[in-house]
């Protein structure tokens, strides 16, 4: 029979081995070198998030993010902030997720938000898909000298699928700025009637049709 003394001088020792062998490990997280970096924190109220048009939106995944974390997006900011973005979790190994249907970024009141299905509020009112455009042509300059300073624009307000079959004449100065506004906007195919030319008449963009018209010249 082992002695008691020497039953206790050896479960001392064993103890301290075992001390020993644990002394050198560090339990690691979720954000651990094993779990391939740090963590980064996205904050959404620092991205910017203004827009005039929802092209000017894009994707990202706001919050603490983690190795492994599912990138699933989740906010809408400027497309300017992309590089920034990409630059913050670019040391981030994130999961293979499924993640759920993606909503569509959008500017809606000059805010990039997102719109999916069954969205309501300011998505509901807005009419879903592609934002509409209006197109106020008190805004826009008429001023010319001659016929060819004058084009023909669609005015008013147009959604995806709207007619665009002109009917009000401005300055070809302000073509490039009607080209941006529409930019998001497939119209359709429509048999669009006659609109007439668009003149220069006393220094001034209007439509002159076969028949003359406001300021017209009789004949057009």
């Amino acid at each position: 029979m082992i002695p008691l003394t020497v039953r206790l001088a050896a479960g001392t020792a064993l103890l301290a081995a075992l001390l020993g062998a644990c002394s050198g490990k560090t339990a690691s997280s979720g954000g651990g070198p094993d779990a391939g970096g740090a963590c980064v924190n996205i904050d959404l109220s620092t991205y910017d998030q203004s827009c005039r048009q929802d092209s000017d939106c894009t994707l990202i995944t706001p919050g603490e993010i983690c190795p492994g974390d599912c990138s699933c997006g989740g906010a809408t900011v400027n497309v300017s902030e992309e590089a920034r973005y990409v630059a913050a979790v670019s040391g981030l190994q994130t999961g293979v997720c499924g993640c759920p249907a993606e909503e569509s970024p959008r500017c809606i009141q000059n805010r990039c938000t997102l719109c999916g299905f069954g969205t309501t509020g300011a998505c509901a009112d807005a009419g879903g898909a592609p934002s509409c455009v209006t197109i106020d042509p008190t805004t826009y300059s008429t001023s010319c000298h001659v016929d060819t300073d004058c084009i023909d624009i669609t005015s008013g307000t147009l959604c995806p699928g709207s007619c665009a079959c002109g009917g009000t004449a401005v300055s070809a100065s302000e073509q490039a700025r009607y080209n941006a506004a529409v930019a998001g906007i497939t119209s359709s195919a429509c048999p669009c009637p006659s609109g007439g030319t668009p003149r220069c008449v006393q220094s001034g963009c209007v439509l002159c049709g076969p028949g003359g018209g406001p300021g017209c010249p009789d004949g057009g």
